[in-house]
């Protein structure tokens, strides 16, 4: 008897499972509501103490003389998972900028243009939590020898994260050292 009873119940549980699945109006889906999660951050200005050695680590700048009037810059960020994930909640996303050094600005007289002015990353696509930054100095005439020497000393560099106005939110300095572990 025992097993009618649960082969009867199994036959309910199946009729009723197949009804439901094919009848599009027991179960109803309103895509319309679905939508994506709201991002956590509305900026990267909300979160500035994040934006510390601990949480990326980087590979020294590369300079690169292009010809007499090019320069490229160009270093690699490696994102903690805590950093990359706060990057994909925040709704203006920060985008990246080499600049002069502040505090010996002895470039900037001499660059006409940044290419890309700021650098953009899609975050949702990055694999293991790295980024390269590229940037590419047009100057407005060549370089003597000795102003070439300042252009390739990555002193005279700052590393800038840039909120949706293109303010700096956090600077990064000695660019010519590495936090990258190689391990």
């Amino acid at each position: 008897m025992k097993k009618k009873s649960l082969f009867w119940l199994i036959s309910c549980f199946l009729t009723i499972g197949v009804a439901v699945w094919f009848n599009p109006n027991t179960v109803s889906v309103d895509t319309a509501s679905q939508k994506l999660p709201k991002p956590r951050y509305s900026s990267i200005g909300d979160y500035p103490a994040a934006l510390n050695g601990d949480q990326f680590k980087r590979t020294p700048l590369h300079i690169h003389v292009q010809d007499d009037q090019t320069i490229d810059l160009q270093m690699k960020l490696k994102l903690s998972k805590a950093l990359l994930e706060r990057f994909k909640q925040t709704a203006h996303p920060p985008t990246f900028s080499f600049a002069a050094n502040v505090n010996q600005d002895v470039l900037s007289p001499y660059v006409k243009r940044k290419q890309p002015a700021h650098v953009t990353v899609d975050f949702t696509s990055i694999s293991n939590r790295t980024i390269v930054i590229k940037q590419r100095l047009s100057l407005k005439s060549a370089l003597t020898p000795h102003q070439k020497k300042q252009f390739l000393d990555a002193e005279n560099y700052q590393f800038l994260f840039l909120n949706e106005h293109d303010a700096a939110a956090g600077i990064v300095f000695d660019l010519d050292l590495s936090t990258w572990d190689s391990r």
